[in-house]
């Protein structure tokens, strides 16, 4: 940047973020096998871990076991906590979370790696998002990885559009 230049400022690139807005989901949507439900706290186990997860490439560190049970456990305690059920396999899990703003910031959306690929994580964000949109939310809000494309392909898929991007830069010692 700019004033790191000026000022002789060693520093590395921390994240690259986009941020997508919705106020209409994508009609005609077409949604993957399965159907969205609460977080279940018979799968508190699998949720964890899907969280343990999608902290290692969200953050890339790791998480506790113990961390992630008290994050999924807390959001299954406030209904924020949703999960993509096809038949026994929950594929994809994601959060709305209303802690900081006025409207809904969809994250934690997390498809198991083994069913990547089929739409599950289009179909949970569609599903979520119309269904806070139609509770009378007047938006929602996501920020994602930029050098993520699947991810990015998904949430636009599920009719959120492009509204910003942000780059986290860390000065070295």
């Amino acid at each position: 940047t700019p004033l790191f230049q000026k000022n002789d400022v060693v520093y590395t690139i921390a994240k690259e973020r986009t941020i997508y807005e919705c106020k209409e989901v994508n009609a005609g949507f077409v949604y993957s096998h399965g159907a969205l439900s609460m977080g279940d706290p018979n799968c508190l186990p699998e949720l964890a871990e899907f969280n343990r997860q999608f902290s290692k490439e969200w953050y890339d560190k790791e998480q506790s076991l113990e961390t992630a049970m008290q994050t999924i456990r807390k959001g299954i305690q406030h209904n924020n906590i949703y999960q993509w059920n096809n038949g026994y396999s929950i594929c994809a899990i994601a959060q709305a979370m209303y802690d900081e703003f006025d409207f809904p910031v969809i994250g934690h959306v997390f498809t198991n790696p083994f069913f990547r690929g089929q739409g599950f994580a289009s179909s949970i964000v569609h599903a979520l998002t119309k269904g806070l949109l139609e509770a009378g939310h007047e938006k929602c809000i996501l920020s994602t990885n930029a050098l993520n494309p699947a991810s990015n392909r998904a949430f636009i898929k599920a009719g959120y559009k492009l509204i910003g991007e942000y780059v986290v830069y860390v000065k070295e010692k």
